[in-house]
């Protein structure tokens, strides 16, 4: 191939080191690194791979302990065509809240964008993308991109982390360098602490992530003392001695620390409370479904009016119509039965569902009933 186009990058679909090391292939897909970062943000084992193991995520982390012979050789993804998107396996198989699920979203980016490899996005993770490539049969169906996710709270600032990460990741050369070390990897805390850079760099790159349910304090080492400025927050951090003895760091959450700071906007710590112009669907779940579901919404300023959920089959017949009340402008959830109000069930297959109000309605979307 590079006899006809020297420019074509060329991707093998195959995890397998030695082939691209010894022929003109640039890259391959890291399956294995996939299904590490899923456990870890699953909280679950997973081909192999545990939830906590910070020395085997460590690993995956590595090109090197990949046995790739430069940096961009393995191809390093937690979302694409062939797995379950993230917000839908936590909320659906895992049984988190959506909130929690955007978190892990985050923390999931944080560390592919910060380590090693080439970083893939799959389209509409950015956004929380939120569904299943395949219905309860394995068949593959469509899943058309949720852009009505950037007209909510949480689909927005997730979008904007998201960019704040690439940004980083595209203005910071030592986080696409062979630059990579694990400092710590403490298992008992599910947290690892990595560098890109050291000493000897100009720029230095220090990642601490913490994968547990619990807050925990942990050693942070630095390549020195000083000043350091904490990039998800845009704070500022002194390091005495090149290490922080008892840094608080979050659960299902990444630090990111930088000897330097180059970006262009501050971020608020609290970030502005941006309502959409209209009802907006957050997520629907489980999906499929068996008798009861929760619908996360967002309301508009102007929506005082009652809210109805109402669901139709694939004719368009309507099937069911619930009042499910009136809101406050901002976030909000609701749970009910799918049964109809004369305790009739609903019968298993593919329906239709919005949210409507006098003045405002959502865009039609699919949910699965299965008896």
């Amino acid at each position: 191939m590079n006899d006809i186009d020297s420019t074509l990058i060329q991707i093998i679909e195959e995890d397998n080191a030695y082939r691209v090391n010894t022929t003109e292939t640039d890259a391959c897909w890291n399956f294995s690194y996939f299904h590490a970062l899923k456990a870890n943000l699953q909280e679950i084992t997973d081909s192999g791979h545990t939830w906590g193991n910070m020395s085997d995520l460590g690993n995956e982390i590595s090109y090197v302990n990949q046995g790739f012979n430069v940096p961009y050789n393995p191809l390093n993804y937690i979302e694409s065509h062939d797995e379950t998107r993230i917000i839908y396996e936590a909320t659906v198989y895992q049984d988190m809240s959506i909130q929690t699920a955007y978190r892990k979203s985050v923390l999931g980016a944080a560390v592919l964008l910060t380590g090693t490899g080439t970083p893939m996005l799959y389209s509409g993770q950015e956004f929380g993308q939120n569904g299943t490539s395949r219905d309860q049969n394995g068949n593959v169906i469509p899943q058309p991109l949720q852009w009505e996710n950037l007209e909510s709270i949480p689909g927005i600032q997730l979008f904007q982390q998201y960019r704040r990460l690439v940004w980083l990741r595209r203005n910071l050369g030592i986080l696409s360098s062979d630059h990579f070390q694990v400092k710590d990897a403490y298992n008992q805390l599910k947290s690892i602490v990595y560098w890109r850079g050291d000493e000897t760099t100009d720029e230095q790159v220090v990642v601490a992530a913490n994968f547990d349910i619990e807050d925990h304090f942990v050693v942070i080492e630095f390549p020195g003392d000083g000043t350091w400025y904490e990039f998800t927050l845009d704070d500022t951090v002194e390091v005495p001695y090149a290490v922080l003895p008892n840094y608080v760091l979050p659960a299902a959450t990444a630090r990111v620390f930088v000897n330097e700071r180059s970006w262009p906007t501050p971020v608020s710590k609290t970030p502005p409370r941006l309502l959409p112009e209209h009802i907006a669907i957050n997520t629907l779940y489980p999906n499929p479904v068996r008798d009861r579901i929760t619908v996360e919404f967002s309301v508009p300023e102007d929506c005082s009016e009652i809210i109805r959920f109402e669901m139709f089959d694939l004719a368009g017949h309507a099937v069911r119509s619930v009042n499910i009340g009136s809101y406050t402008p901002g976030d909000h959830r609701v749970a009910f039965a799918l049964a109809d109000d004369s305790s009739q069930q609903v019968v298993s297959g593919t329906y239709l569902y919005r949210l409507r109000s006098d003045i405002h309605q959502t865009p039609t979307k699919q949910f699965v009933i299965v008896k």
